[in-house]
């Protein structure tokens, strides 16, 4: 198991967690996206071989509603569940 591979998911995870918080949840536009979230899907972009990078903020959130096991190219901690998404179904940006 490579460890930055573990890295990338934490970074994804907290990011998302920032990205949702309660208190900027109608701020829109949610720019500039947490830094740790660029990060996490610039790498994604470059490792996923089987499903192509959603090219818009609504196609990665739809992404990341469905089951990691699905689409995620890098390992998934143990502790994760992997039929599950990193984002509730559905998940809005919008107020």
């Amino acid at each position: 198991m490579d460890n930055s591979e573990i890295i990338i998911f934490d970074l994804l995870v907290v990011s998302l967690a920032e990205f949702f918080r309660p208190d900027t949840q109608y701020q829109l536009p949610k720019y500039p996206y947490p830094d740790f979230l660029q990060r996490a899907s610039n790498t994604l972009a470059l490792k996923m071989t089987t499903f192509l990078y959603p090219r818009t903020l609504e196609g990665l959130l739809a992404l990341l509603e469905k089951p990691l096991q699905t689409w995620y190219p890098l390992v998934i901690p143990k502790e994760f569940d992997s039929e599950y998404g990193l984002v509730p179904n559905p998940v809005s940006i919008n107020p």
